[in-house]
């Protein structure tokens, strides 16, 4: 540890290159734009309307038979390879195609099975990436079981995929170790297409990338997809547009275009093989260079995150990248995507309840200080007064920037006790008793 004068942290500002949140959506329609959704809908949607139906049944009676009796632990057989297989995805483009989705260019070079077994694609943005798959010739998918059972399970059983259980504690080692034995099989398996971000964003920026696709070690052929023309009715966030209006914008635009970038073979080296989150990292620097696109280290579970606090009232929905990172600054021990060991559990229980006490004692003192950051990175970020020489100024940016958004207390001062019960509740979103249990606690430590 190396001890720095953080008095320097007292004049920062907030850091600028923030991103928009890429959870949220709107549609903004303009006025001409709104005569030619009317035109469309008159004299279009129902001929569109009609073909889209006619080829969704056909798609689907097609996938029905071909994956009748299929066992998934074998590749697809020759008769289904060579002849099912061409028509489904004759009957699924000819769907699309009666939705508007007229043209789809692919530039770049495909690698082979060979060359990179795993294709990684972003941004992920929609329900409609599923035209990628029928687009690339019906490369795997990791999907859950529930999906595959429902009513269109058959369009995610063309693609032979990989499917999760998650009630199955397990699931996520049987899943690897799938993923493995097939990148080692080819060519009796078709490529994996996996979406490493995990979740669907509005392709403002690149979000962290989930380590699935990369614990394997073995090269990927990162893709980019670019969606285009007119009304933005593609992309699909917790917060827009729900399926239904989107299905139907799309269908009363003259058409919708996608573009298929295949960069090089991204083959790791060892360290990357070593470390997953490395891997993922380096891959998605890669894939931001060539979108134009900003990288964000939201993730999946911050998404889930923000949907708790918009459900439980708590509200810093809107400062949701601020509050991302400050977790990543507060929260350092690595945990297993998606939930928490006993462990890290006691770890992040103990953070907040120390960051509640070094806030009382603030808040306690008879001559109570202005709120500064260095006394912010004090009380959250470094309570021994010592800062590691690899440190950010933005770090402290970033704290400051969440703190400046919070009500007055009666001193005047930012309530950073509020900060704390938010904290509770974004940390153990999935376990709302947890949270709770540990904000009702909190609040104990930081009354006065």
């Amino acid at each position: 540890m190396e001890k720095l004068d953080i008095i320097s942290f007292d004049h920062i500002s907030a850091d600028p290159t923030f991103s928009k949140n890429p959870f949220v959506h709107s549609i903004h329609i303009s006025r001409l734009r709104r005569i030619q959704l009317y035109l469309f809908a008159v004299f279009v949607f129902p001929l569109r309307l009609f073909f889209v139906l006619l080829f969704f049944f056909l798609t689907l009676l097609v996938g029905e038979i071909a994956t009748r009796g299929v066992d998934y632990s074998k590749p697809f057989c020759h008769l289904r390879q060579r002849f099912l297989l061409p028509i489904f995805i004759f009957c699924g483009r000819a769907l699309f195609f009666s939705g508007g989705f007229i043209w789809i260019g692919q530039y770049g070079r495909r690698a082979s099975c060979f060359e990179a077994p795993i294709l990684v694609l972003a941004p992920h943005s929609s329900f409609y990436d599923a035209l990628v798959f029928l687009a690339l010739g019906m490369p795997s998918v990791v999907g859950k079981v529930e999906t595959a059972a429902s009513p269109i399970g058959s369009f995610i059983k063309m693609t032979q995929p990989i499917l999760v259980n998650r009630e199955d504690p397990t699931s996520r080692q049987n899943t690897l170790a799938e993923i493995k034995r097939r990148t080692q099989s080819v060519p009796e398996w078709p490529q994996i297409l996996i979406f490493p971000e995990g979740t669907c964003t509005n392709r403002s920026c690149l979000i962290n990338y989930k380590q699935g696709a990369f614990t394997v070690g073995c090269p990927v052929q990162p893709v980019i997809l670019r969606w285009g023309y007119g009304i933005d009715s593609i992309t699909w966030t917790w917060d827009g547009p729900g399926v239904l209006e989107l299905l139907f914008l799309t269908a009363l635009q003259p058409y919708t275009t996608l573009e298929i970038e295949f960069l090089p073979v991204y083959t790791p080296n060892e360290a990357e093989k070593d470390d997953p989150q490395l891997y993922a990292k380096n891959v998605r620097a890669v894939m931001a260079k060539a979108a134009n696109l900003p990288t964000t280290e939201l993730s999946f579970d911050d998404c889930h995150r923000i949907r708790k606090a918009v459900q439980f009232n708590i509200p810093m929905a809107c400062h949701i990248n601020e509050y991302g990172r400050l977790t990543k600054y507060l929260f350092r021990e690595p945990r297993p995507e998606g939930h928490f060991s006993s462990a890290n559990v006691s770890h992040v229980s103990d953070r907040i309840l120390s960051m509640a006490n070094a806030a009382r004692e603030w808040y306690s003192a008879l001559n109570c200080e202005p709120l500064k950051p260095s006394k912010l990175a004090q009380i959250f970020l470094y309570p021994s007064g010592e800062i590691s020489s690899d440190v950010l100024v933005t770090q402290v940016a970033v704290l400051k920037k969440v703190v400046d958004t919070l009500p007055k207390s009666p001193n005047g001062q930012p309530d950073i006790r509020i900060l704390v019960v938010h904290l509770s509740f974004l940390m153990f979103s999935s376990s709302p008793s947890v949270a709770m249990q540990l904000a009702f606690q909190a609040s104990r430590s930081l009354l006065f």
